[in-house]
């Protein structure tokens, strides 16, 4: 089937550039801001794949790049589960913590740090968190990412966003259930090209079909596009029964939304960026 090539091929691709699980990579407060520099075009950087039952995974140098979640498959079906791509030790890694299920997550880093911003943080109950402008003194504009979920996923009630409203980010969410948590940070683009959000319910369409559709035409190396949404309800016994990926066909270089599930009903927004 389509969808097991595609969760196989991909976590074996998505891994690339990544140096693999680190012992002790502990999670650091991270309040400054990076001025750094951004290679023109915006460009892809490696990333790295994780998945229950692993440490954390060593995505790279971080005075070069900035990561962003990508990928969310499995079950989350307490307080305690989390992702999160975060900074330790002057390097990005991939982590997460899942006792339910077989959990895994994506990241993609790209190759920019300007105006990279401190992780901005949400739980349910809170109202949303502004991220701040939309675009920076001088014009340009900011584009935030999800850096971290986690949290009682068991349905629709369950989100976590991060959106564009008026002339600011904001980073938000709701939940009925418990722990539903998220992280985010925003970086200064040239551009934001375009966003993507699909909904997939009870494993339509037929075939084990996922449902995906692209990002980005084919051979377009100037865009990256990362999550920006999650919803809905995660629970199963491994990571087949639910999934929200932004993946690169690696004949075209493409990129692809997907979302699947066996499962009442989940939904993903994707943003792109130059």
């Amino acid at each position: 089937m389509f969808k097991e090539f595609l969760i196989n091929g991909l976590l074996a691709f998505v891994a690339i550039g990544a140096s693999g699980c680190v012992a002790g990579a502990v999670e650091e407060e991270d309040n400054g801001e990076e001025t750094g520099v951004a290679e023109q075009p915006l460009g892809w950087i490696g990333g790295g794949a994780w998945q229950a039952g692993v440490g954390p995974i060593d995505m790279g140098d971080a005075s070069d790049r900035t990561c962003f979640l990508t990928g969310i498959m499995g079950d989350f079906e307490s307080g305690n589960e989390w992702v999160h791509a975060y900074i330790s030790g002057g390097r990005w890694y991939l982590h997460g913590n899942n006792t339910h299920g077989d959990a895994r997550a994506m990241a993609t880093c790209v190759s920019s740090t300007l105006g990279r911003s401190a992780e901005f943080s949400w739980s349910q109950g809170q109202g949303a968190v502004s991220l701040g402008s939309a675009t920076t003194s001088t014009g340009l504009p900011r584009a935030c990412f999800l850096t971290r979920m986690g949290g009682d996923f068991n349905g629709m009630s369950e989100s976590v966003s991060v959106f564009r409203f008026v002339s600011h980010w904001y980073l938000s969410g709701g939940s009925s259930s418990t722990g539903v948590h998220a992280r985010a940070r925003c970086i200064t683009v040239s551009s934001i090209a375009n966003q993507l959000t699909l909904a997939d319910e009870l494993g339509v369409p037929a075939e084990d079909d996922p449902t995906y559709q692209l990002l980005t035409p084919a051979n377009d190396f100037d865009t990256q596009c990362m999550l920006t949404g999650i919803a809905g309800e995660f629970s199963g016994n491994n990571q087949e029964d639910q999934s929200i990926i932004v993946w690169r066909n690696q004949d075209l270089e493409a990129q692809i939304l997907s979302v699947w599930t066996t499962r009442s009903r989940i939904q993903g927004r994707a943003t792109c960026v130059k």
